[in-house]
């Protein structure tokens, strides 16, 4: 999860943030021995660092289509929405935001097949949302 938060942190220009999240999942990835996934972490921490050093202060951001990957649990997707949402809420640059709910990524839809909410939805539904 510190690997995700640190991607979205980063995407919304919270540098020191993002920086403590990439070296807690880099930490982590070592430790355990994980070296693919500490290779994707640590490409995505130098990719979306960059990405920050460019980023113009002051632009809104419109962030679409975020959640945790495949290999989540649908415990982990709700632990991770109930941490993003809220950050996402609290930053004054994020203008908009949009959960990833589809095929690929199984237990981060937020929609049945008959059209009702999932668990996850309902958790999606019940978040504070100060969108205009």
């Amino acid at each position: 999860m510190a690997r995700n938060l640190g991607v979205l942190a980063a995407s919304i220009g919270r540098g020191e943030e993002a920086r403590r999240h990439f070296a807690a999942a880099i930490a982590l990835h070592r430790r355990i021995g994980a070296r693919t996934w500490l290779a994707r972490t640590e490409r995505d921490a130098h990719h979306y660092m960059a990405l920050r050093d460019h980023f113009e202060p002051g632009k809104p951001i419109w962030l679409t289509e975020f959640s945790c990957d495949g290999s989540a649990t649908a415990a982990q997707q709700e632990t991770f929405m109930r941490a993003a949402i809220p950050y996402l809420e609290g930053h004054p640059s994020v203008f908009r935001y949009s959960w990833f709910s589809a095929d690929p990524i199984p237990n981060a839809k937020l929609i049945n097949s008959d059209g009702s909410p999932t668990a996850l939805g309902r958790v999606y539904i019940s978040l504070a949302s100060n969108c205009p």
